[in-house]
């Protein structure tokens, strides 16, 4: 909070609360219009020491906490009020910002719920009241609250704003679009709410739409690159690709040169043919950041165009270890071991496949397979196969008693299936 706000709000309501200001409030008050805080602090520490009864103290000294961002100070200083006037609502409300700060939001909430009660008009308590469910992000409650703000106060862009970002929270698109239009309306150069906005209209790949709302803010920040980048990402969506490396390319030009923009640039110039630039551009990108598939993907296709195949095979490979990321196969693999104890058997196979897909170096999952085949499933060929193919691939890593079990089990298979042939032909001589 800047000093000579707060100053103007507690010079206010000290005029309400202290009929007889005795001169150490006086003198502190002075040291805050200075800007002092910390020395209106000391003296108010040492004057509540000596009289703890005195609320007015406590209430600024509070006051003098919060300016020097002391939020748990100043919580203190404000509880200590209310306990001597439990009903004064400075010490509650202040009291209810400094919980806001600190992230105790429920307390905070309560607090100001209770003021609202005792005041109902008391639109500071209800826009703090609004705040503390956002920022705890309550938006099923921080939405009507913004709304019967937005009520008292139609032409205010930051609570539709504010309502506009609850709506989107809880997928109510299209009260979030009306009240982002709103704001849009009333302050044109809103600038968040134009990113926030687009933002919304690009997740439903409603690219026209997107495009207008960063035509109008582009007319009030035409030196914006992030403005410039998102409108270059619409163009590449809608194919116009010649504008959308207009607008990347300014974008770079004011200041952004980050592994984003120039993998967009790439891929804008391999749409347009350009494999040369394409090539440079994704290369640079690569060199910033070098753990994005979608890079590598088109930077192999740039090679691959201009006769670099070795360089185009090493780029797609690239992708497809990025891709399929190392800790994949361990999630599949533990996938399938929770649907085994779950006895759901198909599944679990589904996805000890799956770890084969991304790893076929991990021959223990054959076993594993095998081993499902073997208690749940009639054809006992099909187990039999599997073991057989563990045997076959597992190296010397694979622990010595997986081998000795499953030979254990063909050993066995092969004497069933024995048991049962014959036993057909006997069956079919009678």
């Amino acid at each position: 909070m800047r000093i000579t706000h707060f100053v103007l709000i507690f010079t206010f309501t000290l005029a309400a609360m202290l009929p007889a200001q005795t001169d150490t409030l006086h003198r502190a008050m002075e040291l805050m219009l200075k800007n002092q805080p910390q020395k209106a602090a000391m003296l108010l520490e040492r004057m509540v020491a000596e009289n703890p009864q005195t609320h007015d103290g406590f209430v600024l000294l509070g006051q003098a906490r919060l300016a020097l961002q002391e939020y748990g100070l100043a919580a203190n200083a404000f509880e200590q009020a209310i306990k001597l006037e439990p009903n004064d609502s400075i010490g509650i409300f202040y009291l209810a910002k400094a919980k806001i700060r600190l992230g105790d939001y429920d307390k905070a909430q309560k607090l100001l719920r209770g003021l609202l009660q005792m005041q109902p008009r008391h639109t500071a308590a209800k826009i703090q009241l609004a705040k503390a469910y956002f920022e705890a992000n309550a938006f099923r409650k921080a939405l009507p609250t913004y709304e019967k703000l937005i009520r008292q106060f139609p032409k205010n862009a930051f609570f539709y704003r504010q309502a506009a970002m609850c709506a989107a929270k809880i997928n109510r698109i299209k009260t979030a679009e009306m009240y982002f239009r709103k704001v849009l309306q009333l302050n044109p150069n809103d600038r968040k709410s134009a990113v926030l906005f687009y933002n919304l209209l690009k997740n439903q790949q409603r690219w026209q739409e997107a495009l207008n709302v960063l035509n109008l803010a582009l007319t009030g920040y035409p030196n914006s690159a992030k403005l410039h980048l998102a409108r270059g990402d619409t163009y590449l969506s809608l194919q116009k690709y010649i504008k959308a490396r207009q607008d990347y390319l300014k974008a770079l030009t004011l200041g952004d040169s980050s592994a984003y923009l120039y993998k967009k640039i790439g891929v804008a110039y391999y749409y347009l043919n350009d494999f040369a630039a394409a090539l440079y551009a994704l290369q640079t990108s690569a060199r910033k950041k070098a753990d994005d598939p979608l890079v590598f993907y088109f930077l192999g296709l740039a090679q691959k165009n201009l006769n670099m195949p070795d360089k185009a095979i090493t780029s797609f490979n690239t992708a497809l270890m990025l891709i399929f990321p190392t800790y994949l196969p361990d999630l599949y693999f533990n996938l399938a071991d929770t649907y085994t104890t779950k006895k759901d058997y198909v599944t679990a196979l589904k996805y000890y496949k799956k770890v084969l897909q991304v790893d076929p170096k991990r021959k223990i999952v054959l076993f594993y397979m095998a081993t499902i085949y073997d208690k749940y499933y009639k054809d006992l060929q099909v187990p039999l196969t599997y073991y057989r193919q563990f045997l076959e691939q597992a190296d010397k890593q694979i622990p010595e008693r997986y081998k000795t079990y499953a030979m254990e089990r063909m050993k066995a298979i092969k004497e069933k299936l024995h048991f049962q042939k014959g036993k057909k032909r006997r069956d079919h001589g009678q």
